[in-house]
Formats: C-alpha cells, sequence, structure tokens
C-alpha cells in the first residue's frame, strides 16, 4: 500500500537523521509493520527460495541470526565500509536471511536505505524501467555468488540519478 510505503520510507529517513543513527532488530520488525500495515513477525515456516542460489535460514535459527547481523552492522570494520557498501551488505544479509513471510524484499531494500540516508545521501530506490530492473536481477545474481561490486556499481548508479533529480 502507497501509504504504508511512505510511511516507512519517512521512517528510515527520521532514523537517519538522529544524531546516533542506529538500525536495530526491534527497528527492522517496526519497519515492516509500518510496511505491511500489519503486526510484524519472524516468519515460522520455510520459504521458497528467491531463486536457485538462495538458501534462507531456517525459520528456528531466525532470531538468533538476526541478532548476528545485527551485531555484525554494529562493529567498526562494518562502518569502515562505504555507505553504498553497507546497503549492498545489509540487502544481501535481509534477502539472504528472509526473516518475514511477506514484504521481505522492499523492507530489505528500505533498510539498506537507512545506510545512504545516514552518511547524507539520498533514500535508496531502483529505478522501475526496464533495463535498470534487468540490471539489478543479474547484480544480485551476482552478489549471490559473493561478486557484490555489480549490485553496490548499481546502488551507487541509482543513487547518482536520484541526485540529479
Amino acid at each position: 500500500d502507497r501509504a504504508n510505503l511512505i510511511e516507512a520510507a519517512r521512517k528510515i529517513s527520521g532514523w537517519a537523521a538522529e544524531p546516533v543513527a542506529k538500525f536495530s532488530p526491534e527497528r527492522l520488525m517496526e519497519l515492516h509493520e509500518t510496511l505491511t500495515g500489519a503486526k510484524s513477525e519472524l516468519r515460522k515456516n520455510e520459504p521458497r527460495p528467491i531463486n536457485a542460489l538462495h538458501d534462507p535460514t531456517p525459520a528456528i535459527l531466525l532470531p538468533k541470526m538476526i541478532d548476528n547481523a545485527f551485531d555484525w552492522f554494529s562493529t567498526e570494520s562494518f562502518a569502515e565500509l562505504h555507505a553504498v557498501e553497507q546497503a549492498a551488505v545489509v540487502y544481501l544479509r535481509l534477502l539472504d536471511l528472509y526473516p518475514f513471510a511477506t514484504a521481505v524484499e522492499p523492507t530489505a531494500m528500505l533498510a539498506a536505505g537507512f545506510y545512504t540516508e545516514r552518511a547524507g545521501l539520498p533514500p535508496l530506490v531502483i529505478l522501475s524501467d526496464d533495463i535498470a530492473q534487468a540490471r539489478f536481477a543479474q547484480a544480485f545474481e551476482a552478489a549471490q555468488r559473493m561478486l557484490t561490486q555489480p549490485l553496490v556499481e548499481l546502488f551507487a548508479e541509482m543513487l547518482r540519478k536520484a541526485m540529479q533529480l
């Protein structure tokens, strides 16, 4: 729903603007709840993989794996990455975990945008034209083979285009 998407994007922008901007598992849940308009809970069953390379985290392991991911996102080594690289890592990790039964991809994209906005860049948005969508699909598939550079470059290009608007 468009209104929920706008409200979720506003939340991300607000959190990113805080003096000590931090994204947490609790904020992930709140983001998902805002986006879907329903009480957010971690999935209890095993989802269908996004593609042949995707091996979603088993539901029983989700709470611990989400905590581990967010612990990593708050490390000094993660902070040393460029904001666009941080966004790509967060996006990929959340899709890999597949924490919710619904709206995982938009939740992951909004969450990734927190890291670009925190750095003073625009929200992360992938254009909907056919060329951008095809490049995005290719970059995502490459990233699942541990080749993240195409996704980082695509995110950077989308941010450059957003800054030119």
